[in-house]
């Protein structure tokens, strides 16, 4: 579940850059082999992660809404964001870093809502979330895997 947020804080992010994740790093899960993964959970997979990507769809325009109904230019929020994942100042000036806190927590809130509804899914695959990033993390390390996947992604898409 670590991993899901991560990923999702990492994904859900206005110009691809993500906010501090609240969570430790997971341990890396095993890595599976394409044939460690059936057709069902290939299709599993796919239709939760059709879904992620919906729903990530949807959100960045939220995020960015909130970033600029308090002002701000999404450049500044970004850069901001940059600074306090490194543990360095905002570089904003006091109104602008009031304003760049409250944007924080909306975008954190889009966040949570968004994993929220992205962890539904994934259960309603009958999938553990576990099970999804360990299937996502071999998708992205294993060729066999990813030609698996991408092919279904393809046959969906028709």
């Amino acid at each position: 579940m670590r991993f899901l947020s991560t990923f999702l804080t990492l994904s859900l992010f206005v110009g691809g850059i993500a906010l501090q994740a609240q969570v430790a790093p997971p341990a890396q899960p095993k890595l599976l082999s394409s044939e460690e993964v059936s057709d069902q959970q290939v299709n599993q997979f796919v239709d939760a992660l059709q879904y992620v990507q919906q729903v990530q769809q949807e959100s960045q325009p939220k995020m960015l809404k909130a970033i600029q109904d308090e002002g701000l230019e999404p450049q500044q929020f970004i850069q901001a964001a940059q600074a306090t994942q490194q543990g360095k100042e905002t570089g904003l000036n006091e109104a602008d870093e009031k304003k760049f806190q409250s944007v924080q927590k909306k975008v954190e809130e889009i966040q949570v809502e968004a994993n929220s509804q992205i962890e539904s899914k994934i259960k309603d695959e009958n999938m553990t979330l576990e099970r999804f990033n360990q299937i996502y993390l071999s998708y992205q390390q294993s060729p066999e895997l990813k030609q698996r996947i991408e092919a279904q992604l393809q046959e969906n898409s028709k």
